[in-house]
């Protein structure tokens, strides 16, 4: 290698060496600059998520604001149900940073105002920031039991007495004109607003008095919403014979785990229930001049405390018999168990078929309608209460007991409305909108 080489590459090599020194530098800035726009990355990510956060805590307390300031404002205003518009939120409110709002919504026929007896769903939103909480929890109407419960029959239309009759635990009532028929006898107490006395009453006489209110006609779409249909042309016979239907039982299609169950009869038709026992609330519709009759022995008694036994409907000319027997239900005499293990007959049960049971309709007997009339024949025994918008008449040798239970306890519907109450269990998060 010549002399000129060798001078060369001895001048190249400080250059080379310059250049690599060049990158690793420029490489240590980059790297530098990456890590410190990463610590800033990650900064205003943090930022933004304890942001976030406020926002949802702030919300969830607007939120939660909005409910108490709802219940305070429907407590103290008895005009609610027209003040506000359904399904339409009152004008919002600030709360430090954010905002809250309710409304109501009626989820039964979204008109606020048509009951009072409805309940309805509040609807609690709060805002702050970037965030939004939506919270809704169920209103339920409260107040004191119908004084009508008290009675073992109260009627609107008229009470007819004929042949012997009985009644203890409260009057036999109506604002409306009671009969005592010729040669007819109320071992009882008697409350009516007009009296026609040509037989005899044991008991004290009210007479003149105010009406006592009676249910709401609404209470029969409420529970009928609840209801398992049962259809009419599945029944054989038209007739319920020999059968149980409670909770877990229903020998007409699927069980309702409430116990309700809804039947449409007919225009001109009729249907029957004998030699069975029910433990369900059955609700009647009754088409134009149809029957419902219930013959002996049947034992009939409501699905859960807080629950009626019957409530019928008629759209004009209907009728409801109820009839009783000298005899009672008998397993034996039908071969059906009764009180299985899933329907015990007041908390007792077995798996054979030699029990027998009391021929009595117990809790509460609901008739909607001023044209539909009630009849309790001969042998008829009710413990619990009856209120109908119509006619009824007492045949001799029915008896009839008030229950201070369902007085004590009414069932849905039967109070007369005075406050609203939270139901607990129904909270739930909506949709934020």
């Amino acid at each position: 290698m010549s002399p000129r080489t060798l001078k060369l590459k001895a001048a190249e090599r400080p250059a080379r060496e310059r250049g690599s020194a060049y990158i690793a530098v420029l490489g240590i800035s980059m790297l530098v600059t990456t890590v410190g726009l990463g610590a800033m990355l990650v900064v205003r990510s943090q930022r933004r998520s304890a942001d976030l956060r406020n926002d949802e805590a702030e919300s969830r307390a607007a939120a939660l604001a909005a409910a108490d300031i709802a219940a305070l404002a429907l407590a103290t205003d008895s005009g609610w149900r027209t003040r506000y518009t359904n399904d339409t939120y009152a004008a919002s409110r600030d709360l430090g940073r954010g905002k809250l709002a309710f409304k109501l919504v009626d989820e039964s026929d979204g008109n606020l105002g048509d009951d009072p007896l409805q309940s309805v769903r509040l609807y609690a939103s709060g805002k702050a920031g970037g965030a939004t909480r939506i919270s809704s929890v169920l209103l339920s109407p409260t107040g004191p039991a119908l004084d009508a419960l008290k009675a073992p029959v109260y009627s609107a239309g008229g009470v007819t007495v004929n042949g012997t009759v009985y009644a203890a635990g409260g009057p036999v009532g109506t604002s409306g004109t009671t009969t005592i028929s010729l040669g007819a006898t109320l071992n009882g107490d008697l409350e009516t607003k007009n009296l026609v006395k040509l037989g005899s009453i044991t008991g004290t006489s009210s007479v003149g008095g105010a009406a006592r209110p009676m249910p709401s006609a609404t209470v029969f779409e409420s529970y009928k919403a609840r209801a398992t249909a049962i259809t009419y042309s599945g029944i054989l016979s038209a007739t319920i014979s020999k059968k149980l239907l409670s909770p877990a039982s229903n020998p007409y299609g699927a069980v309702n785990s409430s116990g309700v169950y809804f039947i449409d009869v007919p225009a001109l038709s009729t249907l029957t229930i004998n030699q069975s026992r029910l433990s369900a609330t059955l609700v009647v519709n009754l088409g134009l001049s149809a029957t419902l009759t219930i013959n002996g022995p049947v034992a009939w008694d409501p699905p859960a405390d807080g629950m009626p036994s019957l409530i019928v409907k008629g759209v004009g000319l209907g009728t409801l018999n109820i009839n009783g027997s000298t005899a009672a239900l008998s397993e034996p005499g039908t071969g059906i168990n009764f009180n299985p293990a899933s329907t015990p007959y007041f908390g007792s049960s077995n798996a054979g078929t030699t029990d027998t049971f009391p021929g009595e309709v117990r809790g509460l007997i609901h008739i909607v309608g001023g044209s539909v009339g009630t009849t309790f024949g001969s042998n008829a025994i009710v413990r619990g209460c009856c209120l109908s918008d119509g006619s009824i008449t007492l045949s001799g040798g029915a008896m009839l007991f008030a229950d201070p239970a369902l007085f004590a306890n009414p069932p849905w519907g039967y109070i007369t409305p005075t406050g609203i109450a939270v139901q607990a269990a129904t909270w739930r998060r909506e949709q934020d909108n």
